[in-house]
């Protein structure tokens, strides 16, 4: 069997794999935009000494002047949107920063809690023994068990007769001869025997067995409400008996430790808590800023638009066309020949720069998403407590294939949680005592972690008991 916590920190591995990759994606990114930047202005450049050398009829000053112009103004849309990128990249390489430290303190709390568990396990095996030992102990126990188990009777008895009363009493408030003589008083020491109907009503009574009757009709009307009382009292009995029971335990508790184990493990389990709702935070903070990003690189200002359709005009227009021309064909030096050469080279360089910036752009889109993606199963992993000390994965249970095939594509989320989940049990580890129904210190089962008895509100709270298979 394998760890929980040994396949939570090869999860953990994984998304800073993922991360380290997508912040390069970034770096190349930025790389290429610089290049851009660059070989932009060489070629605004080229094209300016091209105008006045060679076509002094369009004015080659003006010419400069407006693309300088042009070129300030997408110049300034494109400085705001690097300097916004760049405050990005800080505010994401802060989140990284802190999510790692967030992470770190996170797995030193799983270590520190899988120990405190161990440690309480042990204390409670000890105080058990001490708690089976102890004559006072057990006759209190003895006494709460023997109470609930009337009490649970007289709840049973009740809704027998309940049922009965309801489905019977109907019956004799209808017979008017057997009220008849209920109402007289019969059979009572308030009949008054000298009567000259008692012989009519002792030969009613014998026709219809009332004695018999009347013992009967009776338990059916008074008997609900004397369970009742019974019922309450019993419930008092209990309460009383469960106190001096849980007080017996809670000495116990401090005299073995368990007590000091149980306020440890509660402050580490709170702490840990805190740092993974801190991580999440950190997570969709690192999202929106991921998705201000995206909306960077992939959308243009109005403004933006218009002066590069503006640029275009002047840089791809037939003016430019015929300073080509003039420099190919009709002038004598080849001066200007090596300006369209460079303008060339230019152009190339600036196309290998666009594909080398589209493409970063779209590694790092695909990254995000299943970056994104092995957080959703990490939240998961531990919202289930499977990294605690006894969670363990079936040994041919092979964590980083199965991640490796969701970031080549070959699963989603879903079919790495699945078999997350059915490769994953919780370690049954041997119970400490069972003689209550009140889960104060019970031991762990197949079926829940052993941090359960570290949350908030666990523990010593409920009345007399040392129950098992409730959680830790």
């Amino acid at each position: 069997m394998t760890n929980g916590n040994t396949v939570y920190k090869s999860i953990k591995k994984k998304i800073r794999e993922i991360e380290d990759r997508s912040a390069e994606f970034g770096a190349a990114l930025a790389e290429a935009e610089e290049r851009i930047e660059s070989l932009g202005k060489q070629r605004e450049d080229t094209y300016i000494e091209l105008a006045k050398t060679y076509l002094p009829e369009l004015d080659a000053q003006t010419l400069a002047s407006t693309l300088s112009d042009l070129r300030q103004v997408v110049q300034d849309n494109f400085n705001d949107a690097r300097q916004r990128r760049k405050a990005i990249d800080e505010q994401r390489k802060q989140n990284r920063t802190e999510r790692r430290a967030a992470e770190s303190r996170a797995q030193e709390l799983t270590d520190a809690l899988n120990e405190t568990a161990g440690v309480l396990e042990s204390r409670r095996t000890v105080m058990a023994s001490q708690l089976r030992d102890s004559t006072e102990y057990q006759l209190g126990r003895s006494q709460l068990e023997r109470e609930e188990a009337r009490l649970k009777a007289n709840v049973t008895r009740h809704a027998h007769l309940q049922s009965e009363s309801d489905r019977k009493l109907p019956a004799y408030q209808d017979d008017r001869l057997f009220q008849y003589l209920v109402k007289r008083g019969y059979g009572t020491p308030e009949y008054n025997k000298r009567s000259v109907f008692a012989p009519l009503d002792r030969l009613l009574a014998a026709s219809m067995q009332f004695h018999e009757q009347f013992s009967t009709y009776r338990g059916l009307q008074k008997g609900p409400a004397l369970l009742e009382r019974r019922i309450d009292e019993s419930k008092q009995r209990v309460a009383d008996l469960g106190e001096l029971v849980k007080a017996s335990e809670g000495k116990m508790a401090t005299q073995t430790g368990v007590e000091e184990v149980l306020q440890k493990g509660r402050t580490l389990k709170t702490e840990y808590d805190r740092t993974i709702a801190r991580e999440t935070e950190l997570d969709a903070q690192y999202g929106k800023l991921d998705e201000e990003r995206a909306d960077i690189d992939n959308t243009k200002g109005t403004h933006h638009r218009k002066a590069l359709t503006e640029l275009r005009t002047y840089l791809k227009g037939e003016t430019i066309a015929d300073l080509r021309r003039r420099a190919r064909g009709t002038t004598a030096t080849s001066a200007d020949d090596d300006f369209v050469d460079a303008l060339e080279a230019i152009e190339q360089d600036l196309n290998t720069a666009r594909e080398h910036a589209s493409q970063a752009k779209r590694e790092r889109q695909d990254i995000s998403s299943t970056l994104s993606g092995l957080k959703d199963v990490a939240r998961r992993f531990e919202t289930k407590d499977y990294e605690a000390s006894n969670s363990e994965f079936d040994r041919g249970f092979d964590v980083d294939d199965l991640l490796t095939g969701y970031i080549l594509g070959r699963y989603d989320t879903s079919h790495v949680n699945s078999h997350i989940d059915k490769a994953q049990e919780f370690e049954r580890q041997a119970s400490s005592y069972t003689p209550s129904s009140s889960p104060s210190y019970e031991s762990s089962s197949s079926s829940s972690s052993s941090w359960g008895g570290f949350d908030s509100g666990s523990g010593f709270s409920g009345g007399g008991g040392f129950d098992s298979g409730s959680g830790f």
